[in-house]
């Protein structure tokens, strides 16, 4: 492994192959070349313009060979495929990847996806007719098929839709547990010396192009879901300026439409004075001697206790006497017939009366 994937951060010596011309390069060489570049620049923590397309270069030229020898067919089967040729299987997959790294212009960015796409699905046809193809992968992509298919028909409601998102979030994750399972036998199978420069014996490369087909198989699965969501919406994008380019409006028409903001403060205080009011306590608008005079003036003033009539009258007197010597009998008398039914609950228990269970 350590002669096949080299760290190019770290600022080791780049191999000598990489210089020479494509042309004098055998297909197995293009592809181990490609293969190591591609591992280096997903490792990398920043990208290499020229090196993503030396490596671009060299992988598309394998792809012209492998078409060109008809290596693969589709009348054969898996055990028949020769253990060397067993890597050329995701060699799209390779470059689909490596098409990511580019940096394109806003207007070709479509185009880069859609040969992504192209490239994604040139792989899982190829795994396809060698009975590669992973079941869950089969099943997520005509999952997408009748989700669409679906929303044509505006009936992606009810518990059918929550059964289905509840699935497919389901079958993500399992994939997403397999996915590392299979990371992880990759990287056992590399650290074993399974690599063709390591004098591996043919099983164990075998077993190691196999497993790194599985795992371009999870991969791709993962990628052609999120690059279909990013056609729809570059498609829609490009419709869009479609209609604005024919409609005759362009970016400096519309702008000269827009009718100007009119000029506006803001003024946080204000506006909220106007609701609230100054804020709580409110400001006074006299002080206590000025409310006095006011109101002694109008003659509202409170008799704070003073009586109103004189002491020379004496009807008012005699009607509080009287009132007196009322409450007074009253109060005889409540008291007495309280103290008479004192005494009859004394000699009369609660609830004796009640012969009939009526309370």
């Amino acid at each position: 492994m350590a002669e096949l994937i080299q760290d190019v951060g770290a600022g080791k010596e780049v191999d000598s192959k990489e210089t020479e011309d494509v042309e004098s390069q055998s297909l197995s060489e293009l592809f181990n070349l490609g293969w190591r570049m591609q591992r280096d620049l997903d490792e990398s923590d920043y990208s290499d313009e020229e090196r993503t397309k030396k490596a671009i270069e060299m992988l598309e030229k394998a792809s012209r060979m492998v078409d060109e020898l008809q290596i693969f067919s589709s009348n054969e089967d898996l055990d028949e495929v020769a253990t060397a040729d067993l890597k050329f299987i995701f060699l799209p997959a390779l470059l689909a990847v490596l098409v990511q790294h580019l940096s394109y212009l806003p207007d070709s960015q479509l185009n880069l996806v859609l040969r992504r796409q192209h490239l994604f699905k040139s792989f899982l046809s190829r795994c396809r007719n060698y009975g590669l193809w992973q079941s869950e992968c089969e099943d997520d992509e005509r999952g997408r098929d009748r989700k669409s298919a679906t929303k044509e028909k505006g009936g992606d409601q009810g518990p059918a839709c929550l059964e289905r998102l509840g699935a497919r979030r389901q079958a993500k994750i399992q994939r997403h547990q397999r996915r590392r399972e299979i990371d992880k036998r990759e990287k056992a199978l590399w650290e074993a010396g399974a690599s063709e420069g390591d004098g591996a014996d043919e099983e164990q490369r075998r077993q190691l192009y196999l497993t790194s087909i599985n795992r371009w198989l999870f991969i791709a699965c993962d990628e052609l879901e999120s690059l279909s969501e990013e056609v729809q919406i570059l498609q829609h994008q490009q419709s869009l300026k479609e209609q604005v380019g024919m409609n005759g409006a362009g970016p400096e028409a519309t702008e000269s439409k827009r009718v100007p903001l009119k000029p506006f403060v803001i003024s946080k205080q204000v506006a909220q004075n106007r609701v609230f009011g100054p804020g709580y306590p409110s400001l006074p608008s006299m002080t206590v001697v000025e409310w006095y005079e006011e109101h002694k003036r109008k003659g509202i003033l409170p008799d704070r206790g003073i009586p109103t009539t004189t002491l020379g009258n004496g009807t008012h007197d005699d009607t509080k006497g009287d009132k007196d010597e009322e409450e007074d009998k009253d109060d005889e008398d409540s008291l007495q017939r309280a103290r008479q039914w004192d005494d009859w609950k004394d000699t009369h228990r609660r609830g004796w009366g009640n012969r009939q269970n009526m309370g």
